[in-house]
């Protein structure tokens, strides 16, 4: 597995960041195409967010966030990736409230 740099971060604090592959091809007609290939492959943060959510349903972010083995940053770049590949939906429930459940729960 290959992974991107590690972004500058507090002292002991690693921050997982996917990898980023950016190529440039070219189609039939001679034009070039520029693509962006990201590493699907789930960090540990991701994985026991993903597994948070499957035993206990849906979740707010502040939930989220007061689990003991995540701090806030882990969580929040997690929900970001996850979000972005369409594994967890993101939803406005309240004032600054927001709730986080699995893509393929949602009704």
């Amino acid at each position: 597995m290959m992974s991107g740099p590690t972004r500058d971060a507090p002292k002991g604090l690693q921050l997982e960041v996917p990898f980023e592959h950016h190529g440039v091809t070219e189609n039939s007609n001679g034009l070039r195409n520029m693509e962006v290939i990201m590493d699907t492959t789930l960090s540990a943060s991701q994985k026991r967010l993903l597994e948070v959510l499957r035993e206990r349903g849906p979740q707010t972010l502040d939930c989220l966030c007061e689990l003991p083995d995540m701090n806030w940053a882990q969580v929040l770049l997690s929900v970001d990736h996850l979000s972005r590949s369409r594994e967890v939906s993101l939803e406005l429930i309240g004032r600054n409230e927001y709730q986080v459940s699995l893509a393929d729960a949602r009704s």
